[in-house]
This record gives structure tokens, C-alpha cells and sequence, in this order.
């Protein structure tokens, strides 16, 4: 069912899916709230059909699972294995890592050259406040 003629009765539709009360999503689609109104519209079946549809789309999504994406990815290896496309097989193994929590995927915050900015005395507060300094004998460098 594609979306409603009307805009404001897609909105509420929309709201009624997302698990707004009657009333609420009435008045946020921008109509003058009115209990009765409100009844009223969001009993009329083209409304409720709509909220059920996207509603349904929402489940469908939800049943997408970690293992469902892993076992997705394995098939994915295996084909690109078959084909010779090793770099594709490695991507699929390295996803599969990253979905099951054994490879995690680490990167940088911050602006290149964040650390540049910083005076030798802030830089060493800030490690300081981190980390424990060790001091290291000159003769043993």
C-alpha cells in the first residue's frame, strides 16, 4: 500500500505506528485536537490498514539478527572462495569477525595533528592525568 493521499493522515498514521497514543498523533500531524476527531480517523480502515503495513515493515526489519547477517556473510565467503575473488572472501571473514565481537574494528578521533597543537607541558599533563609516568635511568637507554 503505498502512502496515504492525504499528508496529514500519513502523519498520523506514522505516529500511530511509532506507538503514539490517538489523540497525540492527531494533534501532531497539526489538526485542531479533538478526542472525538481523533477517534474518528484513526478508525477509518485506509488509516488502520496503513499502520499495519508499517508496523509489518518494522517486524521484518527486526527479525534481521546477528546471526542471520553472520550465516549471510559466510555464504558471501564461501561463493567469493569458489569464484577465486579471495579479497571478497576476506572482507566477508573480516565482517564476520566484527559481527561476532572477535575483531574489533578500532579507529582514530580527532583531527590529524591533534596532539601537534598542544605545548609540551599540556601534552605532558595529559598523559600524566592518564597514565603513570616511569622514569627510566639514562644509562639504561
Amino acid at each position: 500500500m503505498p502512502p496515504l493521499r492525504n499528508a496529514r493522515q500519513e502523519l498520523v498514521a506514522q505516529a500511530l505506528a511509532s506507538g503514539a497514543t490517538k489523540f497525540d498523533a492527531y494533534a501532531a500531524a497539526g489538526y485542531e485536537p479533538d478526542y472525538g476527531n481523533a477517534c474518528r480517523l484513526t478508525g477509518k480502515d485506509k488509516v488502520r490498514a496503513r499502520v499495519a503495513e508499517i508496523q509489518s515493515g518494522g517486524v521484518e526489519l527486526a527479525q534481521m539478527t546477528v546471526a542471520s547477517l553472520v550465516g549471510a556473510a559466510d555464504e558471501i565467503r564461501e561463493l567469493a572462495i569458489q569464484h577465486r575473488q579471495l579479497s571478497a572472501g576476506v572482507a566477508a571473514i573480516k565482517e564476520i569477525g566484527i559481527l561476532t565481537g572477535l575483531r574489533i574494528d578500532r579507529r582514530e578521533v580527532g583531527e590529524p595533528g591533534e596532539f601537534a597543537r598542544l605545548s609540551d607541558e599540556e601534552l605532558l599533563q595529559l598523559v600524566q592525568g592518564s597514565v603513570e609516568l616511569v622514569e627510566i635511568p639514562d644509562d639504561d637507554i
